[in-house]
């Protein structure tokens, strides 16, 4: 018979005791790192107050934060200066001679501190105002340490013009003042004139009537100022005159009568000269040719293509003188004897008459008679030298003309 196997028997209070010992075991334990489960919120650590999300730039693994960088400073200046003037040697300060530069800064409170590199020319204190003392250039420069802000200043000598007219006409509205350089480009328009460039200067002056229409017109060469003076210059205006020519044909030379023509008055290095002027002249703005003969007279070509009646236009160095002006539109032969009887000499006559038949009066005419026949033609419609015969008489004004049939017995 088999020995049964005794086991041993532990009483329950030791079991108990076991058990206890075996479940603090367990909480001393490490937890197991495998994934977060989904939908269970994970545990977080607060960051410290006032800061989010943990410190900024700082050390990661929890040292004090850097201190931040600064912002650069900017500097600018927003006040360029305007183009400055010093008066020559004992003359008057018509033109400004300082600026107060203003800056723009990032840094309001910092000290800025200015420079000029031509001291001689430019001064400039330590609030930024600079002071013409000669004429030149210079380069102001605005500091605050290491950052630097310039502008330019131009010191110049300037002089004031002031223009007057002799002798303008009496219906004159306005006087309109140009003055050029050598080369001939306008540098001012108005009077008085403040000028820099001081030497060889042409200056025009044209009285105008109310609607801009010019007068008279005069010009001053060879003019030089003293810098920063006030210069007056009085300059003889030119009115030419054009006497009222009343008619002709196209392509007809008439001659325009009236004054100014030739001999013009001007100012030459303060000096009065005469010369002569620059003339043209136009039908309504068509161009055509003249010929000035005097200072009283000139032989105008009326256009051939000229249709309607136009006034004349006489451009005498700028100043434009008009007259009416009646284009012929047909010539008539007047009624003679037939036959004309033998004699010394008879004078023709004629007449011109414009679009709507009306007489033209003053109209220039020329007369010609065809040769061998029964006299010669001369000058006025005169007709000499007469012998029994026929002739055929034409009298023109340019390409208008009239013929008759004269039998002399």
């Amino acid at each position: 018979m088999r020995t049964p196997v005794r086991h041993p028997v532990f009483p329950l209070a030791s079991m108990l005791l076991l058990a206890s010992l075996c479940a603090s075991l367990a909480a001393c334990a490490p937890e197991d790192e495998g994934p977060p489960v989904t939908g269970v919120p994970q545990p977080t650590t607060a960051p410290p107050s006032g800061e989010v999300g943990g410190s900024v730039g700082g050390d990661p693994n929890g040292g004090a934060s850097p201190a931040p960088t600064p912002a650069p400073i900017t500097l600018s200046i927003s006040s360029p200066a305007a183009a400055l003037a010093v008066p020559r040697q004992g003359g008057g300060g018509l033109f400004p001679s300082s600026h107060l530069f203003q800056t723009v800064s990032s840094s309001p409170s910092a000290v800025i501190t200015w420079l000029s590199s031509a001291p001689s020319i430019v001064s400039v204190d330590q609030v930024g105002r600079v002071q013409a003392l000669r004429a030149g250039s210079a380069i102001i420069t605005a500091s605050i340490g290491a950052v630097k802000a310039t502008a330019s200043v131009t010191v110049q000598e300037k002089a004031r013009l002031l223009v007057a007219a002799q002798n303008p006409p009496a219906v004159s509205h306005s006087l309109v003042v140009t003055v050029r350089n050598d080369q001939g480009t306008a540098i001012a328009t108005s009077t008085p004139a403040d000028l820099t460039q001081l030497g060889n200067l042409s200056v025009e002056a044209s009285a105008k009537d109310s609607l801009g229409k010019v007068l008279a017109f005069g010009r001053a060469e060879g003019v030089n100022l003293l810098p920063n003076e006030q210069t007056s210059l009085a300059i003889p205006l030119n009115a030419p005159r054009l006497d009222v020519v009343q008619s002709g044909g196209p392509g007809a030379q008439i001659l325009a009568t009236g004054a100014g023509f030739q001999r013009w008055v001007k100012l030459q290095d303060g000096v009065q000269t005469f010369y002569e002027p620059t003339v043209t002249a136009a039908f309504g703005g068509q161009a055509t040719t003249v010929s000035v003969l005097n200072d009283s007279q000139a032989l105008v070509t009326v256009p051939a293509g000229l249709s309607a009646d136009l006034p004349l236009t006489l451009t005498v160095d700028s100043c434009a003188v008009s007259t009416p002006f009646k284009r012929v539109a047909s010539l008539r032969i007047l009624p003679f004897p037939d036959p004309l009887p033998l004699q010394a000499s008879y004078r023709f006559n004629a007449e011109a008459l414009d679009a709507q038949s009306n007489p033209l009066p003053g109209v220039e005419l020329s007369w010609e008679a065809s040769e061998k026949g029964a006299g010669t033609m001369v000058v006025n419609g005169l007709f000499q030298d007469m012998r029994v015969g026929t002739s055929i008489i034409t009298v023109r004004s340019g390409t208008v003309s009239a013929t008759a049939t004269v039998t002399v017995q």
